[in-house]
């Protein structure tokens, strides 16, 4: 990572563009492809991207806007929760506010619970990247294990969609990306406390995790891989100290 470049300077190749996230060449497409990483296409094969716009797309996160249009205040996350939910899943009468996304900084899915009062000014995530803005505990978070099949192919696993279920949620976490595997998913049952009731795999999940442990490239079949995944969850903030 090259923190310390000025906001004008644009990089100039894949290989400068991946080194200031410090992500690979291969992540660093897929992030173009699957989560709109600002580069700029010229004429042949030449690809830029500025400081200024990856900066901007990095701080992504929620803002607290009421009926008069004025900005109340904004939460600042390093990686793109970009899913959400309003739900009041303790029962309290008052709705939490749910991210899902991926956490940039453990390469990991992630799911958020935000109280939506405390959105005052603007308010980093615990343990973030960003300097001079005053950092901001999260009512609950949680880091979601990776798969074999995820680990084997991609450099990270993500959040693609945060449901209400009962006095629960549903989080289907995608484990492969591309537009062939795309639906590749595995569903996270938490609580409202985002203790783990159930975990299971969607159909192509299935079919993929069934073909690769038929050829050896993953070592579990499909209930003893979901059972491992189940006693790794939660999976810990590695990089971030005192974050969990």
């Amino acid at each position: 990572m090259e923190p310390s470049l000025p906001p004008d300077r644009q990089l100039s190749s894949w290989k400068e563009i991946s080194d200031y996230p410090g992500i690979s060449v291969r992540t660093a497409q897929s992030w173009e492809r699957d989560r709109g990483l600002p580069i700029q296409r010229m004429p042949g094969p030449i690809v830029t991207a500025s400081v200024h716009e990856l900066e901007s797309w990095k701080r992504c996160g929620p803002a607290a806007i009421p009926e008069t249009g004025r900005v109340l205040g904004s939460y600042w996350h390093g990686g793109h929760p970009g899913e959400t939910l309003f739900a009041d899943l303790n029962r309290t009468g008052k709705s939490l506010l749910y991210l899902g996304g991926i956490n940039n900084e453990e390469g990991a899915a992630t799911l958020i619970a935000l109280d939506p009062d405390q959105l005052r000014g603007e308010l980093q995530a615990s343990g973030g990247p960003f300097v001079g803005i005053p950092q901001f505990k999260e009512t609950q978070k949680v880091l979601f294990p990776r798969s074999a099949m995820n680990e084997e192919f991609e450099e990270y696993n993500g959040v693609s969609s945060v449901e209400l279920s009962g006095n629960g949620l549903i989080v289907d976490v995608n484990e492969r990306f591309g537009p062939s595997s795309v639906s590749t998913a595995l569903q996270y049952y938490p609580d409202a406390g985002f203790h783990l009731r159930q975990i299971g795999g969607n159909d192509r999940f299935s079919y993929h995790h069934r073909l690769l442990y038929q050829q050896g490239v993953v070592p579990l079949g499909e209930s003893d891989e979901l059972a491992r995944l189940k006693e790794n969850y939660p999976a810990p903030f590695r990089r971030l100290a005192g974050a969990h």
